[in-house]
């Protein structure tokens, strides 16, 4: 049996038990997406895992593509008094 392979990862710094994100595809060709949320005093914060069939990974992924270009960007943030 071997490893999954990782497609995307992103950690949010900063604590004993980071928050993550982990997305992986499986041996058999599912996705599986892992989460954990932020640490809640001294324990790591909950953790949620679901798998997808390739064609719901696809389905997903080209919702979020699709979403991308249709978000507009984050304004710039007006300098704080005394920035200038």
């Amino acid at each position: 049996m071997s490893l999954p392979k990782n497609i995307f990862a992103c950690t949010r710094p900063g604590s004993g038990f980071p928050a993550y994100v982990s997305i992986n595809a499986t041996e058999d060709g599912r996705v599986s997406i892992t989460t954990r949320g932020p640490q809640n005093g001294d324990e790591a914060g909950p953790l949620a895992e679901v798998v997808l069939s390739q064609d719901e990974f696809n389905f997903m992924k080209d919702a979020l593509l699709k979403w991308e270009r249709t978000v507009p960007p984050d304004p710039v943030p007006a300098p704080a008094p005394g920035d200038d």
